[in-house]
Parts: structure tokens; C-alpha cells; sequence
């Protein structure tokens, strides 16, 4: 049985901290917007639906939003492995894909003012395919490649890619 994407109304469940660790990874997020740079950490957390139709969900949470209000968006709980917390999918959340059918679906809880494109929350395959398309390219055009591939690769990392949708009923 395929897990069926994150959707509008699910409950997910994370831990607290990882067992033995004190916080969850940080992952730091760096975007254009307006033309100016900006940056915010999250922590990814593993989720998964309460329903058990979704595992392994990645959520990103605005590390700031987690520190100072997670009470705002999740309700925390005691298991006998610690502290977990649950949350309603709503259109407070957002999520990014790597198929438009959902595959690799992972949800973003932030400041939705915040506009930064999928891709900075994933590394695919399909990026790394094009990168080297795109140096084969180059070299057929008689450019040798040696940092014009990463130039560009930065250039459309800032300014193209798809946004994070928000979730809608």
C-alpha cells in the first residue's frame, strides 16, 4: 500500500526532541524576496498522520514559531516515549512536492509572508539531472563549465522555482 499525500483535516503526530537529543535538526532556509537575501531556520521534524495513511512526513516548522507558540498550532501530549505533539492540516500550514500527484509531499508551518520556493526545503534528483544537462550543454557551446554551472544554478535557485502552496479544504 502507497502512503497518500498529506491533506487538508489530517492530524500529525512528531515528537517533542528526538529521544537522547535536546532539539530537532536545523534547517536553514536562504531566498530572494522583494530583491532582498533572507534566511530563517526551521527544525525538520518527522511526522507522520495520525490515521496512519501518511508516514514519514517532513515538517518544517519556523524554528521561532516552534520556540515561543507552539501552543498555538499543536497540542502536546505524554507517551511512555516522551512528549509528542498533534496538528490539524488547515490553511495555516503549507506544503512543497516533487510530483504534482503528491509524491514526496512535506508540510511548512511558517510566516506565510515568507516566500520561499520548494526547492530550498528539498534536494532532488531531478535538480541534479538538469545540472548536469546543463554542463553538457555548456561544453557544446564551447564554454568549459568551471563555475558557470553553479552561477547559474544560483541565479535560478533565487529567482525561479514553484512556491509552497497552502493547504485548502
Amino acid at each position: 500500500m502507497t502512503d497518500k499525500p498529506v491533506v487538508f483535516g489530517d492530524v500529525l503526530v512528531f515528537p517533542l526532541a528526538p529521544k537522547g537529543k535536546d532539539s530537532h535538526h536545523i534547517h536553514n532556509v536562504q531566498w530572494s524576496q522583494g530583491g532582498m537575501s533572507c534566511k530563517e531556520d526551521y527544525y525538520a521534524i518527522p511526522a507522520k498522520a495520525e490515521s496512519g495513511s501518511a508516514k514519514g512526513i517532513a515538517l518544517f516548522i519556523q524554528k521561532s514559531f516552534f520556540d515561543n507558540g507552539l501552543d498555538k498550532f499543536a497540542t502536546v501530549s505524554e507517551t511512555a516515549n516522551g512528549k509528542i505533539a498533534r496538528t490539524t492540516i488547515d490553511n495555516r500550514f503549507q506544503y512543497g512536492q516533487q510530483e504534482q500527484g503528491g509524491a514526496k509531499r512535506f508540510v511548512v508551518y511558517h510566516d506565510k509572508e515568507h516566500k520561499p520556493f520548494q526547492h530550498r526545503f528539498m534536494t532532488t534528483a531531478t535538480w541534479m539531472a538538469e545540472e548536469a544537462n546543463a554542463e553538457k550543454a555548456l561544453k557544446k557551446l564551447g564554454m568549459d563549465g568551471n563555475g558557470t554551472v553553479d552561477a547559474l544554478k544560483l541565479l535560478g535557485q533565487n529567482f525561479f522555482g514553484d512556491p509552497l502552496r497552502t493547504f485548502e479544504a
